[in-house]
Order: C-alpha cells, then structure tokens, then sequence
C-alpha cells in the first residue's frame, strides 16, 4: 500500500481546501480562503522502542477567518490499523507544536476496509491524576456511505468515493461515474493522472468487471475515448480485449443465423443477463412478474435501468420505476 501513502499525500496537498470542504465543512467554515494553505516541513522522529523513524503526510499552515491569527492543520493518512496509532499521532503533534509554536488541529484519514473500532483519544493517567487526554478527529472512508457524496462532483471527491462504503453490486457503477467525472471536471494532465490511479487502485471482481465493461461500452464514443485515454495499461488492454471477444462472439452468431440482427440479439442477451445480475445482487433473484417486465424494455431504458438501479431502494421501488416505462 506504500504507493498509496504517496498518492494520498499528492492529493491532499493538492486539493487541500477542497478536501476539508468535502469531509470537515465545520472546519472549511472558519478559514480564511483568501490565504493559500501553505505546506511545511515534515516533522521526523524516531521510536526509539520501534527504531523506526517516522515523517507526517500532510502539515499546512492556514489562517482563521476574520483573526490575524495562523493555525496548523495536520492530517495523518492510515491505510492499516495500528494499536499504537494514537500514540503517533500524539508525539507528531508534540512536534509540530513545539516546531511552530502555533495550534495544530490533527485529522486521521482512515483508508482501510476493515471496520475495526477507531481510537481518537491518546491518554496518560494515574490513580489521582489524568495527565494527558489527546483528541484527534478521525475520518474513516470506509464508513462514509458514498452516496453522500455522490453529488459533489469535485476533485476530491471523485478521488474518494471508491475508497468509502459502497453496497454491493454498485463498485463497477461507482467506478464508472467517477470516470465520467474525472472527464468533465476539466484537470490538467497531472491532476487526471493522480485521480486516476486511485480510481484504478479499486479492482474489481470478474462478475463486476462484466458491469463495468457494459457500462463503458454505452457510453458516447466521446466519453468513452476520453475515459480509456486514463485508464491504466492494464485495464485499457483488458476492455479491448472483452469487446473483442464480444465481437467474435457476433460475429458468429450472426454467421450461424445468416443475418446481420445476431450481434444485436447477443448484446441484448448480454444485457439482460448483466440486469439480472444486477437486480439479484440488490434485492435477491427477480421473480418471474420483473424477468419479464424488464425483458420487454427497449435498450434505451434498460441501459437507463442499469445507471438508475443503485438509487432504488427496494423492490417495489424498482417495479414503480419499471411500471412508468
């Protein structure tokens, strides 16, 4: 996961207000945004138990809204748990503040799946005393439902959606969105890649895959181009390969049958199986009343149907939706 740490750290430092407006807006509120953030030197030191050394991700200087006052805000990216990460978090920042004698606000941004319970406390205590109650904010994108912020439509948040809690069946929609939106968000060539590759980094399984190579393919050829023109090597590669595949595949059906309407009725038999996958995944195996409901659909609504299908809550959601088509 180290290649992660490093492109987290780009990201934050990039986006760095953009960040806090999307996850901390209490915090965004009492900024000042006519004064740039500015990043700082990381703070190092060492374990001496561990022998280890360690550097903070991301320590940016800002101002309070309104004051002639400058605070730090520190955030600490974390991509496994650690039971001693809330120490850490406190000698960075004892650092920090003895470096800069100024506030430090700290943040823990939490990027692993596991949804193991989060400290955010560092306390020293005696029978008579308590001596130390550290309190950092934590922040664990695992536990961040994504369509939250589904609508934000920023940098950042395009970034990290595929990072937060995702109900299954909806990563390949998810993954596909953020694309689309990594296209329309206008970033130069730097920005597209560093997104990128944490899109990429969210690999999807064989059956999710399948979705998301559908999704892709009904695309405006446009979108699509733009989209395959970011993807990694290795997915691009893999696309091309599927569909060609997919146009063997109708090439001879269609021989078989003697007619050109083979490949459309293989994609329309594709179509329908990627539907099916869909609505099991979501609300169980559809009885006999939605197979042929959705089966009479023309393609452009079942292409609708497969982009709408994560916003529906429940079966009978799906079949109001399906009645008024």
């Amino acid at each position: 996961m180290a290649r992660t740490d490093a492109l987290f750290k780009q990201l934050l430092t990039k986006f760095f207000y953009e960040f806090l407006d999307l996850l901390l807006p209490r915090v965004f509120e009492y900024l000042d945004m006519s004064s740039p953030a500015m990043p700082l030197d990381k703070e190092l030191f060492s374990d001496i138990r561990g022998g280890h050394s360690h550097q903070a991700d991301v320590v940016m200087m800002t101002k309070f809204k309104d004051k002639d006052s400058l605070f730090i805000i520190h955030v600490e990216q974390q991509n496994h748990h650690e039971s001693d990460f809330a120490e850490r978090m406190f000698y960075y920042f004892a650092r920090i503040s003895e470096k800069y004698k100024m506030p430090v606000y700290p943040i823990a941004l939490l990027t692993y799946r596991r949804r193991d319970r989060a400290d955010s406390t560092f306390a020293v205590s005696f029978p008579d005393l308590e001596v130390l109650n550290f309190q950092y904010r934590t922040i664990h994108l695992a536990e961040k439902d994504w369509r939250e912020y589904k609508n934000a439509r920023t940098p950042i948040s395009t970034a990290l959606l595929p990072w937060m809690s995702i109900a299954k069946g909806e990563r390949w929609l998810v993954k596909l969105n953020c694309y689309q939106d990594l296209v329309n968000l206008g970033l130069d060539s730097y920005e597209r890649n560093l997104l990128g590759r944490l899109i990429d980094y969210q690999q999807l399984t064989a059956k999710e895959q399948k979705l998301f190579d559908l999704g892709l393919s009904e695309l405006p050829d446009s979108m699509r181009e733009d989209i395959m023109e970011i993807m990694t090597d290795w997915e691009r590669k893999g696309w091309r390969r599927g569909r060609q595949e997919g146009r063997q595949e109708g090439r001879q059906e269609g021989r078989q049958e003697g007619r050109q309407e083979g490949r459309q009725e293989g994609r329309q038999e594709q179509r329908l199986e990627i539907l099916h996958l869909l609505i099991s995944d979501r609300f169980g195996s559809p009885d006999s009343e939605l197979t042929s409901l959705v089966s009479k659909l023309d393609e452009q609504v079942q292409i609708e149907l497969i982009a709408e299908i994560s916003n529906l809550k429940s079966r009978e959601e799906l079949l109001s939706w399906l009645l008024t088509k």
